[in-house]
Formats: structure tokens, sequence, C-alpha cells
């Protein structure tokens, strides 16, 4: 079992050092740091992040075993360090294991070990040799590796990645000397990437590229994780999760202030109820896209809570990036609050039926995270190319999703006879 491959450290809790200080030496020489706590000088608003796994025992002091207590410890570790830990439980009191997984599970919630596994510290005391230390660790680990290899593989991969972002730091560093570091190369190099993008005067540009650059480093360490065959049960997926995570892939985190492709603005708000009273009243609600979406939607016995119609900016980056006044936005819709929308969803698919005006569209299903259905739908109808004046920026696109959209437009702007473009 090569620990080192799943984390850089491991934290051994107990009130006596001499106990643990054979194990944290092999642990130092198989390159993993250790860091040793006695629970009586614990200090809980210390950091301790990259040290995902905490040998603690159960029983300090008088021998006697409290598992609030360990539990109190393994919080203060948790919530100033790596969330969720791999514990092992370093203690000749194997009866109280159980105690400890009840009363965590009870006074830590949120912050639930990834598992606990028992140490059998009576073997370890009385090791001697790296060898058995060796078998004594994959007695620990190797059955748990086993029965959870993506979970070993996440850990691989989260290792890997902040070895990619230090060697990617080191490079940029090592192009930066003159005898000295010299902030003006780092400026420079820095300069280079951010030359490359669609902001080539913001800061944030540059670290867009380095993120490119460390995820290359990471795939190019974890090609060993195709090593084996993975299989995974589809039913397992349940519908939520395919939307939550769409939500994910859809929006960017950071909704800057920054105008630029991919930012999404919110028009005008129709709530369904308003729309209903239009249709009955035989009125229009002045946009043609918006009465044929509704149109739809009643056809199809669709409710929601609103749509919101919304414009998106699909300018070339080539043309963005070359500070070109000919910005390109088209209309969009985000059907807020979908009912019943397992049932409805076959239904909302079915919406590229319509025409919208002779326009092509694309489609987005999401759930946010207040557990709302709703659908990005990006028509290809133009805006104005000042519309960012006028309204309120509501979302950016991320970088995969604004690049189908923009390849989209720019498929169906150059067939023949079937659209017309006014720019």
């Amino acid at each position: 079992m090569e620990l080192n491959k799943f984390t850089t450290g491991i934290i051994f809790v107990d009130d006596i050092k001499e106990q643990v200080q054979k194990l944290m030496n092999y642990c130092s020489s198989m390159g993993i740091k250790t860091l040793y706590i006695n629970p009586n000088d614990l200090v809980t608003n210390n950091l301790y992040l990259g040290y995902r796994i905490v040998f603690v025992d159960l029983a300090f002091d008088n021998g006697v075993v409290d598992v609030t207590r360990v539990t109190n410890i393994i919080r203060a570790i948790s919530e100033n360090g790596e969330k969720h830990l791999l514990i092992v439980a370093w203690t000749q009191h194997e009866e109280d294991i159980e105690n400890l997984k009840n009363k965590i599970e009870e006074k830590m919630p949120s912050n639930l070990p990834i598992e606990i596994l028992n140490a059998k510290k009576s073997k370890m005391l009385s090791v001697e040799s790296d060898e058995e230390f060796n078998n004594l660790i994959s007695d620990i680990f190797d059955d748990f590796e086993k029965q959870n290899k993506n979970l070993f593989n996440l850990l691989e991969w989260q290792e890997n990645y902040l070895k990619s972002i230090r060697e990617e730091f080191d490079i940029l560093i090592e192009k930066s000397y003159s005898n000295k570091i010299d902030p003006k190369l780092i400026d420079k190099n820095l300069g280079v990437f951010a030359g490359n993008t669609l902001m080539p005067d913001k800061i944030l540009s540059a670290f867009e590229i380095l993120n490119t650059k460390v995820s290359d480093n990471v795939l190019s360490k974890i090609n060993s994780m195709n090593n084996y065959d993975f299989r995974y049960d589809n039913t397992s997926i349940v519908f939520t999760d395919k939307f939550k995570f769409n939500y994910e892939m859809l929006f960017e985190k950071n909704n800057s202030d920054l105008h630029i492709p991919g930012s999404l603005y919110k028009i005008k708000d129709y709530s369904y109820n308003d729309l209903k009273e239009l249709s009955l009243a035989e009125k229009s609600s002045e946009n043609m896209l918006i009465d044929d979406l509704f149109a739809a939607l009643c056809e199809k016995e669709i409710e929601f809570d609103y749509i919101c119609q919304i414009a998106l900016n699909i300018t070339p980056n080539c043309t963005f990036a070359s500070k070109s006044k000919n910005t390109t936005y088209c209309q969009g819709f985000l059907i807020i609050g979908v009912k019943d929308y397992e049932n409805n969803y076959k239904k909302l698919k079915d919406l590229k039926n319509y025409s919208y005006s002779c326009q092509d569209i694309c489609m987005f299903p999401y759930i946010n995270e207040e557990n709302i259905f709703s659908y990005l739908i990006v028509c290809f109808d133009i805006c104005t190319n000042d519309i960012y004046k006028q309204c309120e920026k509501i979302g950016q696109l991320k970088n995969n999703i604004k690049v189908n959209i923009q390849q989209k437009f720019s498929a169906w702007i150059n067939r023949v006879g079937d659209n017309i473009y006014y720019k």
C-alpha cells in the first residue's frame, strides 16, 4: 500500500508520543509528512490542511475511553483542515470503535469521515522493521481500497493536482530568474499567458492559462487510473443528479461585472399567470418569441413560475479580443420553476420541434442550488449590440458551453436560404 499516493500528510493523536514514534518514522521514510498532536495540548484553531489521514487513540491519560472527547478532537481537525478525513482508530480498545462511529454521526453530520478503520494498535506496537510496517499498513487499508477503488482514485487525483500546481509554479519562477527573482520577468511571463486570452489587460486571464497547464499536467500523471475496468450502475444515477451537475457545468461560480462573450443579461420577466391572462385575452406580450414559447408550453400542459427573457453575448472570441465594436447578442429564455419536472422533462425536450420564428435553438436543463428545475433556451434571434448598457448581467456561461453555442450559431449563420441575419 503506497500511502504517499493518496495523502501528503498524516496526523497522529496520542498522549504517549513514544507509542506512535516508530510509525511516524516509517511514514516519514515513505515521503509522508507527519504531525504529532498531544490531545492535552490541542490548539483547536490551528490549520491542518494537507493531512487527510488521522491516527487517533480512543483513551487518554487514565486509560479510560472517551469517544466524546475523541470526536471533539476529530471535529477540530476537520473544521480547520480537510473536511472529510480518513480516520484510523489507533487503539487497543477495538470494541469501542463502533461507539466512536455512532458519536461522530451524532456530533459531526456535515463533516462525516470517509471511513473509520482499525489500526490494530496491539500488533503495531511490537513492529520493528519497515517490511512489518508495510504488511500491517496493507492489513489496515488494502481491503478498504479494493472495495472503494474510485475513492482512492479521487485521493490520488487530489494529490496529483496539488503536485501539478507546485510544478507549474516552479517552472514559472525558474523562467523569472536573472541572478535573483526579477519581478519584471514574472510580469513578462504572465503577460505571455494573458496576451493569448480574451482579456489581455486582466491578470485573471493569465491564471486561466495556468489552470489549463495544471490540468494537462494532472492528466499526464493519472493515466495509470485507466488500468482497470470502470463499471457503474446506470440505474443508481437518479434524475436530479444529472441536472444538478448540469447547473455546475453551465454557469461560472464567479459572476463578475465583465462584459465578455458568454455573459447573460436579463431583459424582462414574464410570470406564468401574466402570460396566461394575456393569452386568454388574446393579447400579445409584444415579443413574438415569448408568445411562441408560451403557446408551446401551454399546448404541452407545462406549468412554471416565470420566463426570464435574456440576451447572451456570443461574439466570437477573436473578434472580442481584437477590441472590435462588432458585438453579437442573441435572445434566449430561462424557464424558471418548471412544475412536475420529472414528468415534463421529455415534453420540454420536444420544444426543439417548435420554430420560434424559424430560428434554431440550444437547450440546457438544470436544477439550481435552491433545487429549482429550470431550462436555458438560446435562440439565434439577434439583439441590439448595446444590450448590456440597458440590462442587468445575471450570469456567465462556462467556456465550453459558450463555445458550443458559438459553433452552432456559426453553422446556422452560414447555411444558405433559411436564415436572415441583420447586423
